[in-house]
């Protein structure tokens, strides 16, 4: 099963060993935290554990030995992988015939053998035996942790604002994802204010993930993006200001960002001018519908030709800035200028 399933399959009750992997961190904590709760609740003795730690048989016996607290327990076991190279059979052969009295969460980063730093292996030296991964998944109830991609997290911020009894349509899931970025962590916070922010109302609208989640500084990115477009320096130069002075971009980072926002904005020119349909403007751009319209609308009074253009004059700004050809803002105020037309 994956992370997110794991509080459904617990209302069932808990299996005796957990191996929880992957790369996303995000889930992989909190499947440790849904294991906890559970413990907890039941009023079993939870301990904690680091696998680098461990002296495997050692731990291997503990598990069957009756905690002092209370009749159940749960341990966890971080950087499990340490387990998954020479102490492999030991824990197949645990999790073959595992302790009734014990719950086991074993979370690991990835299904790779790790261990200590040792020098350089001599010829003659017996290899550790191979991970039989394979065997253990088949004995263990496997959590996969993977990182979702642009087309799955959606669907998981609409899961996520269901379970805290809100229903939030594609839509607002794309522009939560298009503000908020793609860490399952920062999108489940932002999700919990979102569900305070519409407190007695039943849906999280795009309209709510804008107000709350874009906040001023994404406003202002567009309105520098839509006053670059209509050639109006004079607001574009104002916005420039509002970013500076807020400090949510470092020089960098806003051109940076201007230039993902010009390559998008090129790329959906480029496939609306010919024709395209937009399921597959959707899908070159990984942008839900209402952001391709929002391009479209502020790009309108600038070419293909000019938006090539523009990308040069933020790879030169970029490295003016990183060579100390100008200061900062002197920089920055040039290239806004260059953008909206001027010399």
């Amino acid at each position: 099963m994956r992370a997110p399933e794991l509080a459904a399959h617990l209302k069932a009750g808990m299996k005796p060993v957990y191996l929880i992997f992957g790369p996303e961190e995000y889930f992989r904590t909190q499947a440790l935290r849904l294991l906890r709760e559970k413990a907890e609740g039941a009023k079993y003795d939870v301990s904690e554990l680091d696998g680098a730690e461990l002296d495997p048989r050692k731990f291997f016996d503990d598990l069957r030995t009756p905690s002092l607290f209370a009749p159940d327990r749960l341990v966890i076991v971080e950087h499990a992988e340490m387990l998954f190279g020479a102490p492999l059979q030991g824990l197949i052969h645990y999790a073959t015939k595992p302790s009734q009295r014990t719950v086991l969460a074993l979370a690991a980063e990835e299904l790779k053998a790790k261990g200590p730093k040792r020098g350089p292996r001599k010829k003659k030296e017996k290899e550790e035996s191979p991970a039989d991964l394979p065997t253990l998944l088949h004995k263990v109830t496997p959590v996969d942790c993977p990182v979702l991609n642009r087309r799955e997290l959606p669907l998981w911020c609409m899961a996520r604002a269901k379970e805290l009894g809100k229903r939030m349509d594609p839509a607002a899931a794309g522009m939560l994802i298009e503000l908020a970025g793609t860490n399952p962590g920062a999108l489940s916070g932002q999700i919990d204010s979102l569900v305070s922010f519409c407190k007695e109302r039943p849906s999280i609208s795009s309209d709510d993930v804008s107000r709350l989640v874009g906040g001023d500084h994404m406003r202002t990115i567009w309105e520098l993006l839509g006053a670059v477009s209509e050639r109006k320096p004079a607001a574009a130069l104002r916005a420039l200001d509002r970013l500076t002075r807020d400090g949510e971009y470092t020089a960098s980072g806003m051109i940076g960002y201007l230039s993902q926002e010009v390559r998008r904005t090129l790329i959906v020119k480029r496939l609306h001018d010919s024709g395209a349909p937009a399921a597959k403007i959707e899908q070159a751009t990984h942008a839900q519908g209402w952001l391709i319209e929002k391009i479209l609308r502020t790009s309108r009074g600038v070419s293909v030709e000019e938006l090539k253009k523009h990308l040069h004059l933020l790879v030169q700004a970029d490295y003016d800035i990183k060579t100390g050809a100008g200061g900062d803002g002197w920089v920055m105020e040039r290239l806004v200028m260059q953008l909206c037309g001027g010399k």
